[in-house]
C-alpha cells in the first residue's frame, strides 16, 4: 500500500481517518502488528450486582483489537467490546375495544455491553507456543432494557371454553361480518433503560499458537463498575399494558470475567 497520505480538505472526514490511521499503522514504522480477537466471554456478578440480578454466571461474546507498534518492548495497545445479556421475558397484554379482544405479544430483554481500552503486557520470556500476558483495563459499562412486541391481532374465545388464553386462536373480523375502524399496533422495538458507568480492571491471559498467525487466546480479569442503575433480573411482575416489568436498582457492578477463543495476527516487519 502506498506511504502518502492523500491531500483533500473535501474528503469525507471518515475516509481521511481511515488514511492517516492506516499511514500511522503500517508506514510510519519498520514494525507494527495488529490482531483481531473473538471469543466467548462468561462472568460472574458479585456483591450486590450478583444479587440483583439474580444470576451466579451469565454468558456473551467478546470483539477486541489490538495494536503492537515494536518489536521489541512486548506492549500492545486494544480495544475490547463485549455483549453480555443476562435476562428476559415474554408476556402477551389483551385488551377488549369495541366488542373485540386485541391481543399483543411482547418480549423484554436486559443486558450488559462494555467498552475497553487495553494496555496488555506480554510476558518477555516467550515460550515456544504458549505466550502469557497482563491486561490493564478501562472502559465504560453500559446496561440496557429492550422490548420488542409483534403485531397485535383479534382475538375469540374460539375453543369456547369460556376464557381467552393462548390456546384460542386469531380472528379475522370481516370473517364474521364485523366492521371495525381499529387500527392494530405494528412490531416495534423499544430502548426503555440505558445507562453508562466507568469501569477498571486487571487481567491475565494466555495465547496457544495454534499456527503461525492463529493462536487459541483464554483470559481472565477482573473488572470493578462503578456505581450506576440496572435491571433487577429478578423482579418481573407482569402489569397489563406496560412494557416497564423490571424495577431498577442501585450499586457498583464488579465482575469476573473468562474469555476463551481465537486470535488472528496481521504483520508487518
Amino acid at each position: 500500500m502506498s506511504c502518502k497520505i492523500l491531500p483533500g480538505s473535501r474528503k469525507k472526514r471518515v475516509v481521511l481517518f481511515y488514511i492517516v490511521f492506516m499511514n500511522i499503522m503500517f508506514c510510519g514504522t519498520t514494525f507494527s502488528q495488529i490482531s483481531v480477537e473473538f471469543n466467548g466471554v462468561g462472568g460472574k456478578p458479585f456483591g450486590t450486582f450478583g444479587e440483583n440480578i439474580n444470576r451466579d454466571a451469565y454468558f456473551g461474546l467478546n470483539l477486541g483489537l489490538f495494536y503492537k507498534p515494536n518489536k521489541t518492548n512486548n506492549l500492545s495497545f486494544g480495544m475490547q467490546f463485549y455483549h453480555l445479556p443476562y435476562d428476559e421475558s415474554s408476556f402477551s397484554d389483551l385488551q377488549f375495544e369495541d366488542n373485540l379482544f386485541i391481543r399483543q405479544r411482547f418480549k423484554s430483554k436486559v443486558g450488559m455491553q462494555t467498552l475497553h481500552g487495553i494496555l496488555r503486557a506480554n510476558v518477555k520470556k516467550q515460550f515456544r507456543i504458549v505466550h502469557p500476558y497482563f491486561d490493564v483495563i478501562i472502559g465504560l459499562n453500559r446496561f440496557y432494557g429492550i422490548t420488542k412486541s409483534d403485531d397485535a391481532f383479534f382475538q375469540d374465545d374460539t375453543n369456547n371454553d369460556g376464557v381467552i388464553d393462548d390456546t384460542d386462536g386469531e380472528i379475522n373480523p370481516a370473517d364474521l361480518g364485523i366492521t371495525t375502524s381499529i387500527e392494530l399496533a405494528k412490531s416495534e422495538t423499544k430502548y426503555n433503560y440505558n445507562s453508562v458507568s466507568p469501569t477498571i480492571g486487571l487481567g491475565f491471559g494466555l495465547q496457544i499458537q495454534i499456527f503461525h498467525a492463529l493462536k487459541f487466546n483464554t483470559r481472565i480479569a477482573y473488572m470493578y463498575g462503578f456505581e450506576t442503575t440496572y435491571y433487577d433480573s429478578g423482579s418481573q411482575e407482569i402489569i397489563s399494558n406496560s412494557i416497564d416489568n423490571f424495577l431498577i436498582v442501585k450499586s457498583p457492578t464488579p465482575v469476573i470475567f473468562w474469555t476463551m477463543g481465537v486470535s488472528y495476527t496481521f504483520e508487518k516487519k
